[in-house]
C-alpha cells in the first residue's frame, strides 16, 4: 500500500495540482493585467487585432480578442506550469530548459504571424506586447511554484 502512495504522490497530476493551487494567484494577476493591457490597447487606442481565421481583411471584434487574450494566458501559463514541474522533475537543468524554450517560443511566435501575414503590422505589434507582457513575469516567477 506505501508503495502505491508514494507513486501517486510523485505523479504528474499530483505535482500539477500541488503548483497550480500554489500558483494560481499569479497566473490570474498576470492574465488579468494582459486582459487589461489587451482592453486599453483594442478599446482606448483602437489598435487592430489579428485576422479572422481564413480572411486577410476581416479583424477579430476586439472583445473577443480581449476575452481569448484571458482564457488564453490563463491556459499557457498553466501549460508552462506543467511542462516546468515535468522538466523540473526529470532534469536537473529542467528551469534552465524550460526558460530558454519560453524565449524561443515567445521570439519564434512574435516573428512567424507577422511574416506570414497573418497580421498586419499594428496587430502584430499588440500581440507581441501582450505575449510579452504575460510571457516573461511568467519566465521569472512560475519557477516560484513547483514541487521542489
Amino acid at each position: 500500500m506505501n508503495n502505491v502512495l508514494i507513486k501517486m504522490n510523485s505523479s504528474v497530476y499530483t505535482r500539477f495540482k500541488n503548483s497550480i493551487s500554489e500558483g494560481i494567484r499569479f497566473i490570474s494577476f498576470n492574465a488579468l493585467f494582459a486582459t487589461l493591457l489587451a482592453l486599453i490597447m483594442t478599446f482606448f487606442f483602437e489598435l487592430s487585432t489579428p485576422y479572422l481565421k481564413g480572411s486577410t481583411t476581416e479583424m477579430l471584434p476586439p472583445l473577443g480578442f480581449v476575452i481569448g487574450t484571458l482564457i488564453f494566458s490563463i491556459f499557457l501559463q498553466s501549460l508552462g506550469l506543467l511542462l516546468l514541474n515535468e522538466l523540473n522533475h526529470r532534469s536537473p537543468l529542467g528551469l534552465t530548459i524550460w526558460r530558454i524554450s519560453s524565449i524561443l517560443f515567445l521570439i519564434a511566435y512574435g516573428i512567424i504571424p507577422i511574416v506570414a501575414g497573418v497580421v498586419n503590422l499594428e496587430a502584430g505589434i499588440v500581440i507581441n506586447i501582450l505575449h510579452l507582457s504575460v510571457g516573461l513575469p511568467a519566465i521569472l516567477k512560475l519557477n516560484h511554484y513547483i514541487e521542489k
